[in-house]
């Protein structure tokens, strides 16, 4: 379904309650299409048609599990997600949590890495940052309360940063871990001091976690909770030039990007993680060649405010 805040709910497609055995991810893709991943089915929903495109026996369930967690849009420009499985498996390819990716062009379903036979599922959604994917485990890890993961795009390395303890960090980290100013925050649903999860941050730069409040019930207990950053002053939320002033092109970019503005003071294009890869002043076009292809932000800075956007590299 789609909503607004004004206009009444709409109901796009139906499912049988087979087809939806586990929650679905959703994320919306560049040129107006919104993907949900379910089970053992991906559908892409276009906008500006209002039709879906199923793509269906993406895997075996046995052998992979369900797709049942949030998918997240690589700067690669691939989607990934995890599979929980409904049953531990022992085979090497028999009813295995997984993490995979998929093709934005043809949604075909790709496996990544496979996890150890113990560990029935990951965390709700994977986060970027520098060219690897975070995400945690209820199992496995030093002391078996299960461990902070990261994967590596590029050469496809999978690694264990950090061990969990149970009385000491928390248990049962199934949520997201947000990413702001190089480091990740998330909470864990059980244990720590009052048996009532944490909340917690891990440094990317040193590898250390740190809890900053073991949660009760007072303080508000986390169930999968995923932590939301909002900072006013990196998307320029406070000082936006108007959308009818300005317009950015060719996108997708190859070689270079072009603002169609009166006057530029700065630019600046982000990764979507928010690591800052390259500015120019006071110039209309900003070479983005170097770049590899995926998605970026774009942010310009002029008298009358700043205005921030996406864009495609390809």
């Amino acid at each position: 379904m789609e909503h607004d805040l004004i206009n009444p709910a709409i109901i796009i497609t139906n499912f049988s309650r087979s087809e939806i055995a586990s929650t679905p991810g959703v994320i919306e893709l560049p040129g107006a299409k919104i993907v949900m991943a379910h089970t053992t089915t991906i559908d892409v929903y276009d906008l500006n048609s209002s039709t879906v495109t199923s793509y269906p026996n993406t895997h075996a369930y046995t052998q992979y599990g369900h797709m049942n967690h949030n998918i997240t849009l690589g700067s690669n420009g691939r989607l990934y997600g995890t599979t929980g499985a409904s049953a531990q498996g022992t085979a090497a390819g028999e009813n295995r949590c997984v993490i995979y990716s998929v093709d934005t062009l043809t949604f075909t379903f790709q496996v990544e890495h496979v996890f150890d036979s113990l560990v029935r599922t990951a965390n709700g959604k994977l986060t970027e940052y520098n060219g690897k994917l975070y995400g945690s485990t209820n199992f496995l890890g030093s002391n078996n309360h299960g461990h902070l993961f990261s994967y590596d795009m590029t050469s496809n390395t999978y690694n264990v940063e950090y061990s969990f303890d149970r009385d000491q960090d928390g248990a049962g980290f199934s949520a997201g871990w947000t990413l702001y100013n190089d480091k990740l925050y998330s909470t864990s649903r059980t244990a720590g001091m009052n048996g009532y999860g944490t909340l917690v941050e891990f440094d990317l730069n040193n590898s250390t976690l740190t809890v900053l409040e073991h949660l009760s019930m007072e303080n508000g207990r986390s169930f999968r909770g995923s932590p939301i950053v909002w900072d006013d002053s990196w998307v320029g939320i406070n000082e936006v030039i108007s959308h009818s002033n300005i317009n950015i092109y060719p996108n997708p970019a190859k070689t270079e990007l072009h603002v169609e503005l009166e006057m530029v003071n700065l630019m600046e294009v982000y990764s979507t993680t928010g690591q800052l890869l390259k500015s120019i002043q006071n110039s209309n076009t900003i070479n983005v060649a170097d770049l590899r292809n995926g998605i970026f932000i774009i942010k310009i800075y002029n008298n009358e405010g700043t205005y921030t956007s996406k864009f495609i590299k390809e």
